[in-house]
């Protein structure tokens, strides 16, 4: 409605300049369209505040207190083992990321892309109304554009949830590197972890290129595609105003759909280039805000340590966090009283997991 009643409104108005012998009787023909056309602003107008006051300032500030209070009641109920492993600026950034990006994608999916999909099957179907041959081209490019737009969606969606893992499994590495930093700069002298990350850094970029190179083809077919409506189309008007099956006006009308519709389109494409950045953001935060609790703190005391000779023994230790991944088997290590050792290993050999055991955070 917002998009076809202007231009019918202008049709008629071009209409009547086209007939119109005198100057009153131009000013008969229009003031009803005219009126018409500021009601519709007006009205409009009315709308867009309305949704402003009701969804922009109560709605949506309201949902970002529930989404920071819901990821920080789960949150606070991780284990110990959560919080060493992720930094806490990490996790209040993913928590201030979750409400931001819910709500952005919210007003892109329902603020926009639905209202233009709106517009586009009002556009159609005027066209097939008020000129049926260029409303059947058109409504066949739209079918042709929906479908191929659903085949790429899906490979996107694929190499997206790659693109998810790999940035979280990125993450996971730098907050790995950067609890041991003393370690690694002490001892490993940075090469293996930045071979590490180079080789996941690469990963994380390759997803993403891919993603966008599927989006550089949605555009390229939409534009080629659209260009040979847009000539059909334009010689169809051509035609039937040559054969006096439609006047000026008429003309104008038709043709000032298919530019509305051009730059419907054109929204619609724009803000599907950020709907990944904003879905996969939120997707990333709850994988790591709402990660399964797999490992329980248990409620029972354990059994105090006696200290005898102030001597640490571990006899035949085993631990894994599953058990396809033991991080030790059958250790055994004996730390004598007054005696200094230091850790030495690579991110992920199992240094931090050996002080929580010493600890008793973890149960062997």
């Amino acid at each position: 409605t917002f998009t076809v009643l202007p231009q019918y409104i202008l049709k008629n108005i071009i209409y009547s300049f086209s007939v119109a012998t005198s100057y009153e009787q131009l000013l008969s023909l229009i003031k009803i369209d005219i009126l018409l056309y500021l009601l519709f602003f007006v009205f409009s107008f009315f709308i867009w505040r309305l949704y402003d006051y009701y969804v922009d300032t109560k709605a949506f500030p309201q949902l970002k207190k529930e989404i920071i209070l819901e990821a920080f009641f789960h949150t606070i109920q991780q284990t110990k083992s959560f919080f060493q492993r992720n930094f806490s600026g990490d996790i209040a950034e993913k928590v201030d990321d979750l409400q931001k990006n819910v709500v952005s994608l919210i007003k892109l999916f329902f603020g926009k892309i639905l209202f233009d999909i709106m517009s586009i099957f009002s556009i159609v179907f005027c066209l097939l109304y008020f000129n049926f041959s260029c409303g059947l081209i058109t409504a066949i490019w739209i079918i042709f554009m929906i479908v191929m737009s659903f085949l790429i969606a899906n490979k996107i969606s694929y190499v997206a949830v790659k693109w998810v893992n790999a940035s979280s499994l990125l993450n996971g590495i730098f907050v790995d590197i950067f609890s041991n930093a003393l370690m690694v700069k002490f001892f490993n002298n940075h090469k293996r972890e930045l071979s590490v990350v180079d080789e996941e850094t690469e990963k994380v970029k390759n997803f993403e290129s891919a993603i966008n190179y599927y989006f550089f083809i949605a555009w390229l077919i939409y534009s080629f595609t659209f260009l040979i409506v847009q000539i059909a189309s334009f010689y169809i008007l051509v035609q039937q105003y040559k054969f006096a099956q439609i006047n000026a006006a008429g003309f104008a009308f038709v043709w000032g759909m298919n530019t509305a519709l051009v730059n419907v389109l054109w929204r619609i494409l724009r803000d599907l280039t950020l709907f990944p950045e904003y879905y996969f953001s939120v997707k990333e935060s709850l994988i790591i805000l709402f990660e399964k609790i797999t490992i329980i703190d248990k409620e029972e005391k354990v059994l105090s340590i006696e200290e005898k000779k102030g001597e640490i023994v571990f006899h035949n230790v085993t631990f894994g966090f599953d058990e396809q991944a033991q991080v030790f088997k059958n250790l055994s290590i004996l730390i004598r009283p007054q005696e200094k050792i230091a850790l030495v290993g690579y991110s992920g050999s199992g240094k931090t997991t050996f002080l929580n055991l010493l600890l008793r955070l973890y149960e062997p």
